[in-house]
């Protein structure tokens, strides 16, 4: 083992691996970080003891915490070595630390399984919750709700309620140590990464495994979400990224192994590369475009000492701060990504794209390489066009002021320290979709995270999405409040009323198609993922898997394929059972308060179905007595389903009601629906 160095000034330096034979072929802008372009921030001191755990704010990217072995959590600004406050109440080591999505709570876990929360703005000890048998390794809050999760050595995953101060669920089915917990964008889903080498989807609604994915061979270091596609990407041990296509639940793309463990994992936030740091470079990996063998391409490439590297994030659109720790002191990179592939060079790409498509001939090898270029030059006018947005220069960085992120701590005289890096702004403009899933990207929370103990997602009103408990929504506020437009899309932007011609019976297809052939990709993006949605709701049918295509079809959350399968699934009335009408009233509900006729039309078909079929069964089984003696489970889990469905169809009431003043068949059937109410709903 070679031991480290020591400068002429007797400081002693952390020895730096020898540069890969590759990077003699770089620039000097894109060698060794600390020598050649990428300088280091200052290393301190940041702890009495070891450090174990650090993590970034994720809202400003402005903010950092880190717990020790000596019991204490300090949150730091970046760029000072002078804490912004120190977090005293546990009595192990800290070994896991997240910030909530605004920057205002810090959980962190310690190795006696504690939990502990702190309200930043007081600096005060909010919670603290029980319950791992073992070190708390990972935690990760919730998107918009006062929720958030554990993974721990005990190989658990533990949802936490902090306005019920306990555990909500507990997940059991890995074999070793947790690692990484992660949410999903919309709140869905919670995703643990293990030792086990294994990577688990877990809903959260109907508190259960929903898929395992198992093609890695080493421990899950990190994972990330595409911040525009359906696409989870995770990193191992096993030296490897691996992409993974959340619509199909299959393995997308990987890249080539590195040669040291992949330490973390992040996304760009135009969602055009991910960048992956091992233990002695940054890569950037496009999961799209595949080399000859089959792996991930890598574009560009920044050498940088950093073998502990905890986490990294980004201060503004090109610039990514990075902190690494070893034993008692913390160190941090700043990496400008103007300088990297593909966040550079936009004349170069828009001329790539200008130049005429080669055809490949060869075979083998040469063929391999010809589709990569071609589908490159393919993508490059998409791509020139968004990151000549995404990679402008940025103003020069203010200094932090900490008073304005918790003004209780600049009172108390704890010290501020230079920021690094301005404010995200929330990821840049929304590009060209480059497959059919991002069409699908600004996906629909779900309406209520149930409580574990009913086991069904709660009754909401009419377009409600988020809990009352969610009060803190996302900066960018880009989450859809129901299901009245198509997702992530206005249709005003590209569905335009043909100049002088009127539809009628008169106007061909061509005439009818011509708008929205004309509105190019972003349509056809929309008309291709509903396609192939519709695909895999038929395929689960032909299957005879009708509750999967249930579930499937109601976590899809795009209201045109609901409507598009109620429609055809309600000429078939005993296609439906219980559980199908527990999974279907929340969309439904929200349905009833779209502006669009044929969705309220359609919703209202549904819910007279469902009321009709299993009226009698809901009457019967809520209002018999319970059996004292014995316990039957199957038939405690109908009357609940039972309860739940009642209670549902009477939140619909009213809305149900103000649709017999609409004119035509939604009155009709509103009014119709409404006296089905009255003979199953108990007044």
């Amino acid at each position: 083992m070679r031991a480290s160095s020591s400068s002429s000034s007797g400081r002693t330096e952390a020895y730096r691996p020898p540069l890969p034979p590759t990077a003699r072929l770089l620039p000097p802008s894109l060698r060794r970080g600390g020598t050649d372009g990428v300088p280091p921030l200052p290393e301190f001191k940041a702890h009495e003891a070891p450090v174990n755990a650090l993590a970034l704010g994720t809202k400003s990217g402005r903010v950092y915490a880190s717990g020790g072995d000596d019991n204490v959590v300090n949150v730091w600004a970046v760029g000072s070595s002078q804490s912004i406050m120190t977090l005293r109440g546990h009595s192990s080591p800290v070994e896991a630390v997240a910030f909530d999505a605004n920057e205002e709570v810090v959980v962190a876990g310690a190795l006696s399984g504690t939990l502990k929360l702190w309200d930043l703005e007081s600096q005060r000890l909010a919670r603290t919750l029980v319950g791992h048998k073992a070190n708390c390794k990972a935690v990760a809050f919730h998107p918009y709700g006062d929720i958030f999760a554990s993974g721990s050595q005990d190989t658990n995953v533990k949802i936490w309620d902090v306005r019920r101060k306990n555990c909500i669920q507990t997940y059991k089915d890995h074999s070793q140590m947790v690692g990484v917990v992660k949410f999903s964008p919309d709140g869905r889903w919670v995703i643990s990464g293990s030792a086990d080498a294994t990577i688990k989807v877990w809903d959260l609604t109907a508190g259960k495994l929903f898929h395992e994915f198992a093609a890695h061979s080493g421990a899950i270091t990190s994972l990330d979400f595409h911040p525009k596609e359906f696409v989870l990407a995770s990193g191992s041990a096993d030296r490897t990224v691996k992409f993974w296509d959340l619509d199909a639940m299959t393995l997308e793309s990987s890249s080539a192994p590195e040669a040291t463990a992949v330490r973390c994992i992040k996304f760009h936030p135009s969602g055009e590369a991910l960048l992956s740091a091992s233990h002695d470079s940054l890569k950037v990996i496009d999961f799209e475009l595949l080399e000859a063998d089959g792996s991930a391409s890598v574009l560009d490439v920044v050498w940088v000492a950093w073998p502990k590297l905890a986490d990294f994030g980004l201060t503004a659109a090109t610039q990514l701060v990075g902190y690494h720790f070893h034993h008692k002191v913390i160190g941090g990179w700043l990496i400008n990504l103007d300088n990297l592939r593909p966040f550079r060079d936009i004349p170069e790409l828009l001329a790539s794209a200008a130049e005429p498509v080669a055809k490949g001939k060869g075979k083998g090898k040469g063929k391999g390489k010809a589709k990569s270029k071609d589908k490159a030059k393919a993508k490059a006018t998409a791509r020139a066009h968004a990151l000549a947005h995404a990679s402008a220069p940025t103003p020069a960085t203010a200094p932090l002021d900490v008073s304005t992120l918790y003004p209780a701590a600049a009172e108390a005289g704890a010290g501020a320290g230079a920021g690094a890096g301005a404010a995200s702004s929330g990821g840049g403009p929304r590009r060209v979709p480059r497959s059919p899933r991002a069409a699908r990207q600004a996906r629909v929370p779900s309406a209520h995270l149930s409580s574990p103990s009913a086991g069904f997602p709660a009754p909401a009103g009419p377009g409600a999405t988020l809990s009352a408990a969610s009060a803190h929504a996302s900066p960018g506020g880009g989450i859809p409040s129901s299901f009245s437009a198509p997702l992530g899309l206005d249709p005003a932007a590209f569905v335009h009323a043909p100049s002088g011609v009127r539809a009628g019976r008169g106007a061909g297809a061509g005439t009818a198609l011509g708008p929205l052939l004309e509105s190019g990709p972003p349509m056809q993006a929309v008309l291709s993922s509903r396609l192939h949605s519709l695909k895999l709701v038929r395929a689960l049918l032909a299957d005879g898997r009708a509750t999967a295509a249930v579930e499937k079809l109601v976590a899809l959350n795009d209201a045109a394929v609901l409507v598009d399968v109620l429609a055809t699934l309600n000429g078939k009335p005993n296609f439906y059972s219980l559980s199908h009408c527990v999974a279907l009233l929340p969309p439904l509900n929200e349905l009833l308060a779209s502006a669009l006729d044929r969705h309220v039309a359609v919703a209202l078909q549904t819910i007279h179905i469902l009321i009709e079929s299993f009226g009698p069964l809901l009457v019967t089984h809520t209002q018999s007595p319970v059996d004292d003696i014995g316990v039957d489970i199957s038939k405690d889990e109908r009357r609940q389903k039972c309860a739940y469905c009642l209670s549902a169809f009477a939140t619909m009431v009213p809305t149900v009601a103000a649709l017999t003043a609409r004119d035509g068949d939604i009155a009709a059937r509103a009014h119709t629906l409404l006296l089905s109410f009255d003979e199953y709903i108990p007044q």
